[in-house]
């Protein structure tokens, strides 16, 4: 079923989605840490790896939204055209 998101809502919401599966990766580092005796001490302290994590992610589709953004301001001719498929 197609939801009639236009591009930046699409890309709203493939940013939404990678931003929960970067806070997935960071709670399956920590429960990696977790299982060596070594390590369990720094399981906890992984999460602080959600500061660097979240805001490269945010950066980086920040800086690919305003340019998509821009593109949407631009002539239709030049607009990027809405990639979901259906």
């Amino acid at each position: 079923a197609t939801l009639g998101l236009n591009a930046l809502e699409s890309y709203d919401t493939r940013e939404s989605i990678g931003a929960n599966l970067v806070m997935v990766g960071v709670g399956l580092g920590s429960v990696a840490l977790a299982q060596f005796p070594a390590t369990i001490g720094a399981a906890g302290l992984f999460y602080f790896v959600i500061a660097l994590t979240q805001t490269a992610y945010g950066f980086i589709y920040g800086r690919r939204r305003r340019k998509l953004m821009r593109a949407a301001k631009a002539p239709p001719s030049s607009a990027p055209e809405n990639t979901a498929s259906s």
